[in-house]
């Protein structure tokens, strides 16, 4: 009898320790997709919002692309998204996140009269090996001419 209760306890208390450790391990690797994803949208952004900032002048602007000048004003450089890929002058952008993918990019000027503003938004989302799938966006609004970013946020 006393090896029975013994064997029932041993048995219930493995269980709850496997258990635990596949959520443990679960939540780990979510957040590590989670972290991966948001460098990941953050590194896209900051390299559109720096041309951005540093352009002296913005040649064609559509809701999902823009055209500008290069900073030394010796080329020009196209973002442009299709609904599935963001290119950079024709060439796809690429992506340090396994399985991750541009779903919105889309960029329009705050002033009517002017390209002096620009709202810029670039969501990215992934699925990990678990099949949970994790989106990031990045919203900025920057001030071309070498000018601070004026606001920035993050949203899950």
């Amino acid at each position: 009898m006393e090896l029975m209760v013994t064997i029932s306890i041993s048995t219930i208390l493995l269980t709850l320790v496997l258990s635990s450790w596949n959520y443990l391990n679960k939540h780990v690797s979510h957040q590590e997709n989670k972290s991966l994803i948001r460098d990941e949208t953050a590194r896209v952004a900051g390299e559109i919002m720096l041309n951005l900032r540093r352009t002296p002048g913005v040649l064609q602007l559509a809701p999902t692309s823009i055209s500008l000048l290069a900073h030394n004003n010796s080329d020009t450089l196209e973002y442009a998204f299709d609904g599935r890929n963001l290119t950079k002058n024709r060439t796809p952008m690429p992506f340090g996140v396994h399985g991750g993918s541009i779903t919105s990019f889309y960029i329009r000027s705050l002033t009517a009269e002017t390209l002096e503003h620009l709202l810029l938004e670039v969501t990215i989302s992934s699925i990990d090996s678990r099949n949970n799938r994790d989106t990031s966006s990045f919203v900025v609004n920057v001030k071309n001419g070498n000018d601070l970013v004026l606001d920035s946020g993050w949203g899950f």
